[in-house]
């Protein structure tokens, strides 16, 4: 490749109502790029037209299929003794120090809304919360019960395919994938490369200890088969025994990868 010269060289400089002009260097910002017949063109720069206008769209940014959200809630009459959002700041940390262009969001006070929205808008999701086969609890940072999601919101609100952004969706609550039609299940069908959930009845410390493991292995860029196993060693490590967490079930791609 040769050297560059000033001829080569261009200064963007915004215009009033927010666009651009492309000013070249070696006319001292006196011409810029323009069009004309379909062809770009050096002029000499006047505001009188829009062919001297210019746009910037982004096509493309290392933080592409990066984007992370944590969600994490607690029912402040069930769960005093166990703190699901302490784990936010951990389990962040774990994607930042990974990735420093990752888009990473902690959520302590969720919705069904909110949930749906993080599902249709990031890559990775982790949900840890209460939940039943067909339905997720939201909670306000203080603890107090809001509106969860449901498995027929999903189906109501989405399109198929519609998720087809999110690569892992961990559903971390109590019999979220148990049942034909599970809520994890309707993730699935929405386009999710792999939704995760459970068949059974979690231990809120073991889950917690579980959700911080699985999300370590996918920050590090291990595939959902690896998180698996390493989220079960680090439970039996830290308890003895699963409380059963290790009735979790995938649907879709387990090698899916963050970051691909």
């Amino acid at each position: 490749m040769g050297q560059s010269s000033e001829g080569q060289m261009w200064r963007f400089l915004v215009n009033k109502n927010g666009s651009y002009r492309i000013m070249s260097q070696l006319s001292d910002c006196r011409k810029c790029i323009t069009v004309k017949n379909n062809a770009l063109y050096s002029c000499t720069y006047n505001d009188s037209g829009i062919n001297n206008e210019w746009e910037l769209e982004q096509v493309s940014s290392d933080s592409n299929n990066k984007k992370v959200c944590l969600i994490a809630g607690r029912d402040a009459l069930k769960d005093s003794v166990y703190n699901r959002p302490g784990i936010l700041p951990i389990v962040a940390g774990y994607y930042r120090s990974q990735n420093s262009s990752a888009e990473v969001l902690t959520v302590n006070s969720f919705n069904g809304d909110s949930m749906l929205n993080a599902m249709k808008k990031y890559n990775i999701v982790s949900i840890s919360t209460h939940g039943n086969t067909q339905a997720l609890a939201g909670y306000d940072s203080s603890g107090k019960s809001t509106e969860g999601l449901t498995s027929g919101n999903i189906n109501n609100r989405c399109k198929d395919g519609e998720l087809s952004n999110l690569k892992i969706c961990l559903l971390s609550g109590c019999y979220t994938a148990k049942g034909k039609g599970s809520i994890t299940e309707t993730v699935y069908n929405k386009g999710a490369q792999c939704a995760v959930g459970f068949t059974d009845e979690i231990y809120i410390p073991n889950a917690i200890e579980w959700d911080k493991a699985f999300n370590e292995i996918i920050a590090k860029g291990g595939n959902v088969e690896l998180a698996f196993s390493y989220a079960d060693w680090q439970v039996i490590n830290e308890y003895g025994e699963p409380g059963k967490t290790d009735s979790y079930e995938a649907f879709g791609d387990t090698t899916v990868v963050y970051g691909d």
